[in-house]
């Protein structure tokens, strides 16, 4: 996980790395519920006393400095502060950069040349499993069914190619199942590399 480096204390010059945190909301943004301005949400974060925040795209992609705390704590954190700005329950999942680069580089439905927003990757809190009899059409997919990946860092991955586009595509809770009380959040390959980006900036 690469750190963003900061100045040390007491001009010294001294520079200190700080671990990072992509924080990855669920279910604000989305059609007309929880509407959240970015520029609200980072306020409200860094009020809260969380540092270095950075949001990215208006989806919920939230980097902030995790300092000591484990990835799921600084989602816990996270999660609260937007739920209390969304006026409503949000769900939230902490990845480091590893996870992020796993969830691009150990994708065997992906090839070079495909349209990264048609490629979809789950991260859930727990790993899913494939369902015995997907629902709603899943030979729709084509160019391959969701494919369910180790888990990397505590962070379960599940990825999905949509050839016809993601509105046309079946969902992937119907090829992938998850245990009652997962947060499960998706994010196109575009977005995973906007977001590992900005985690790696500094």
């Amino acid at each position: 996980r690469r750190a963003r480096v900061s100045g040390g204390a007491g001009g010294s010059g001294g520079r200190v790395a700080v671990p990072r945190v992509a924080v990855l909301l669920r279910g604000i943004n989305v059609g007309s519920s929880k509407r959240v301005a970015m520029a609200d949400l980072r306020a409200a974060l860094e009020e809260d006393g969380l540092g270095g925040t950075r949001t990215i795209l208006q989806t919920g992609n939230v980097v902030v400095d995790a300092g000591r705390r484990a990835a799921p704590a600084v989602a816990r954190r996270v999660g609260d502060v937007a739920s209390r700005v969304a006026g409503g329950d949000v769900g939230a999942l902490g990845v480091t950069a590893a996870v992020l680069r796993a969830a691009l580089d150990d994708n065997p439905l992906w090839d070079e040349g495909r349209d990264g927003a048609r490629m979809v990757t789950a991260f859930s809190s727990a790993r899913g499993t494939p369902v015995e009899e997907p629902r709603r059409g899943a030979e729709r997919l084509g160019g391959g069914t969701a494919h369910i990946a180790a888990d990397r860092g505590g962070v379960g991955l599940a990825h999905q190619w949509c050839p016809d586009g993601v509105s046309t595509a079946p969902p992937l809770e119907d090829l992938v199942a998850f245990p009652d009380g997962t947060v499960v959040t998706v994010r196109n390959r575009n977005t995973i590399r906007k977001i590992l980006a900005a985690l790696e900036d500094g």
